[in-house]
């Protein structure tokens, strides 16, 4: 397993209050690779090489609400990852992705909890699954 931390950063354009197109740009760096067996992990490797991680993102979202308030939403759309090491070959993979998520939105903010799936697509074969999730903070201008 291969842990990467890094940030995102989102553009949503709400079209109607229960539909919006996200667009997003994503950055981060290898910081670990674990070994697993029968889903503990057995060791960890700290020493990784430089890899760095750039992904793009375009999502169609269906929500409850897009305006204030309790919200929950899905949304379905396709990915762009690159991955870039000084001692390798560069990769990159496009595919369909999912995204599942929850929170409040106040007038100016909002808090929610993400999670997303993205389709092993062109990824090697022994490639087990995409994911990521995260707590997301967000101002509206």
């Amino acid at each position: 397993v291969t842990r990467y931390n890094g940030v995102k950063f989102h553009y949503q354009k709400n079209y109607r209050e229960h539909f919006a197109l996200r667009y997003g740009l994503e950055y981060a760096t290898l910081n670990r690779i674990e070994f697993t067996k029968d889903d503990d992990i057995v060791d960890t490797l700290y020493d990784v090489d430089r890899n760095i991680y750039t992904g793009l993102i375009i999502s169609v979202i269906a929500s409850t609400n897009l305006q204030r308030g309790l919200l929950a939403y899905a949304g379905a759309g396709s990915y762009n990852h690159h991955y870039f090491n000084e001692n390798s070959k560069n990769r990159h993979y496009l595919g369909p992705r999912f995204e599942l998520g929850g929170g409040y939105m106040w007038k100016t903010f909002s808090l929610t909890l993400q999670y997303n799936w993205h389709s092993r697509g062109q990824y090697p074969s022994n490639t087990d699954s995409i994911f990521s999730g995260g707590f997301n903070f967000s101002m509206g201008f």
